[in-house]
């Protein structure tokens, strides 16, 4: 009887992780689970409890074990991917190492997004960061003799995220199935992008788990569908039975007000279009199964069941005032009506939270003592 791959998987219960330990089952693997313990891991999955991002916890949840593969979806740095991977080499044929999409540069469909395409070279931190840890991944392995393979998802989907431009979750889909008007980006509802559920996904991290075909490669797993995210909206509107109330803004002016947003915001305006030739050649039968209607009207009818989490935006009055201030500059006179009726309407407590929100005086007010109460510059209210 062959003996059975063992594959670690670091950040087992998140997005990505959960279906890729299902997936992995599914293949047969005898696979370790990580999580911290707060959520239960995939039924015939072995959990182990642990902080991955803590080098001594990591360590001693392993103890004696070895892999053929650990999977990493927890390193956003270099350092942190140095960190695990002190941990895991002699206990590990492979190192997987969960990248980002996001690190090329603008593509479109005649010229589209292949692995060896140029990657950014300034904006926004998270991409960078990425590109800085997939040296020190290369570098160590290296060293140590270990086989890796870096994987880039882009724009990934499920029950437990789902994106619509500049927003994500359950908070736009409470806005578009109350009629709540929703602030996007001119240029970014233009933009193509690409939108894969994670099922498929994990079907095609799996497929590289101990595949001689992955050591040392790199690979970007998406659907080869793109749609702009105007259309995005326009298909959520067709599965709820609601027409999305946009108010197209200019791009500066959406960051100027949100941000938090303006590296997310830089990323979506650029055209998201994938070459998937490479992974489908290493993972024989390799294809999406989910195009994004069936992937978006199967997750949101999901979502609409649970209608009682619909309310509005998810994150609270305090973010549903912010859009609404900025939407009232811009909207038409029935939406400007709409806005005001809505605030007229609100409990006494929704409402100074709305207002918070609402008026940006306020607003700075409150962040301002918020970082002084915690000591940090993070923003309670942001999305994404």
């Amino acid at each position: 009887m062959a003996k059975k791959i063992k594959v670690l998987v670091l950040g087992a219960t998140g997005i990505i992780g959960k279906e890729l330990v299902k997936a992995s089952l599914g293949r047969g693997y005898e696979v370790y689970a990580v999580s911290r313990g707060s959520k239960p891991v995939q039924e015939g999955a072995i959990g182990l409890v642990a902080d991955a991002r803590d080098s001594l916890s990591l360590a001693t949840a392993i103890g004696a074990l070895e892999f053929d593969t650990v999977i990493d979806l927890v390193s956003f740095s270099g350092d942190q991917a140095a960190a695990i991977i002190d941990v895991i080499r002699n206990k590990s044929k492979q190192y997987i190492f969960t990248s980002s999409a996001t690190v090329y540069g603008e593509s479109s469909v005649d010229s589209p997004i292949v692995e060896t395409s140029d990657r950014v070279t300034v904006g926004w931190g998270y991409p960078l960061k990425k590109i800085e840890a997939e040296r020190v991944v290369t570098a160590m392995c290296a060293k140590y003799e270990l086989e890796y393979t870096i994987v880039r998802p882009y724009i990934t989907y499920s029950e437990q995220r789902i994106a619509f431009g500049e927003w994500e979750g359950e908070s736009i889909l409470g806005a578009i199935a109350s009629s709540r008007p929703i602030v996007l980006g001119n240029e970014l509802a233009e933009s193509l992008t690409t939108l894969t559920h994670s099922y498929d996904l994990a079907a095609g991290v799996a497929g590289l788990i101990a595949n001689p075909k992955a050591y040392s490669e790199d690979f970007h797993i998406t659907s080869d569908q793109s749609m702009t995210w105007r259309e995005v909206f326009e298909l959520t509107g067709e599965i709820i039975g609601v027409k999305p109330r946009i108010v197209d803004v200019g791009i500066e002016q959406v960051t100027e007000d949100f941000p938090e947003l303006k590296g997310k915001i830089q990323d979506r305006c650029l055209g998201r279009v994938f070459d998937n030739t490479k992974i489908k050649s290493a993972v024989d039968g390799f294809g999406c199964s989910y195009s994004v209607e069936q992937g978006y009207r199967e997750i949101i009818s999901k979502m609409l069941e649970r209608g009682d989490r619909l309310s509005a935006f998810k994150s609270g009055n305090v973010l549903q005032g912010r859009v609404d201030r900025l939407a009232l500059k811009h909207a038409d006179s029935m939406i400007q009506k709409d806005i005001r009726q809505f605030r007229r309407k609100l409990n006494f407590k929704a409402r100074i939270l709305y207002s918070i929100g609402f008026y940006s005086v306020l607003y700075k007010s409150a962040m301002l003592t918020r970082r002084v109460i915690k000591g940090d510059a993070g923003d309670d209210y942001a999305v994404g």
